[in-house]
């Protein structure tokens, strides 16, 4: 019987070793399984590196056009066109005027545009965000003007996103007359 216990006894321990092996084979394979699913999930999903052969400067073998075009295409791409009727007239201080604001269609950006009175830096229109290819071509002025000229500064303001500060300026210089 003891013969027996003792055989029992060997073939539980080899048993159990077993058990802890399986356990721990299984245990090897979720965790690769987990780093291999937080590799994909977490990680950068592109590291870009720079490329040693790179050089800096102009491609050789491009002619002086080439090159010109360029260096245009880029200015092009951060000049911001601004386009309105310096001379705008209104019937009365509460009537629309000939504003005739306009984002054309090839600029980059969109813009608001703030007049403000010369002689005293009141500010008496503002616009809503101008998209490229809009125009606002008659609107009435936030504050009633006598009838008079009024020297006038129209300010655009560029943005390249809405949520974000502007990016750049322009201002046009007008003659506001109101005729009655």
């Amino acid at each position: 019987m003891k013969e027996q216990n003792a055989i029992n006894g060997k073939a539980q321990t080899k048993s159990k070793k077993r058990r802890r092996i399986i356990l721990l084979f299984a245990l090897l394979l979720l965790l690769a399984a987990g780093i291999i699913l937080w590799w994909t999930v977490f990680r950068t999903p592109h590291e870009i590196y720079k490329d040693r052969n790179a050089e800096i400067g102009i491609l050789p073998g491009m002619t002086k056009e080439q090159i010109q075009d360029r260096l245009n295409a880029t200015v092009a791409e951060g000049m911001m066109n601004v386009s309105m009727n310096p001379n705008p007239v209104f019937e009365n201080g509460s009537a629309q005027g000939d504003l005739r604001i306009e984002n054309i269609e090839k600029n980059h950006y969109s813009y608001t545009v703030t007049i403000t009175k010369d002689d005293n830096g009141e500010e008496i229109y503002k616009s809503g965000l101008l998209e490229p290819g809009y125009y606002i071509n008659e609107a009435k002025l936030s504050k009633n003007l006598s009838a008079g000229e009024y020297p006038a500064t129209a300010r655009f303001l560029a943005y390249q996103n809405p949520d974000e500060a502007p990016i750049g300026a322009a201002v046009v210089k007008l003659n506001i007359t109101v005729k009655n």
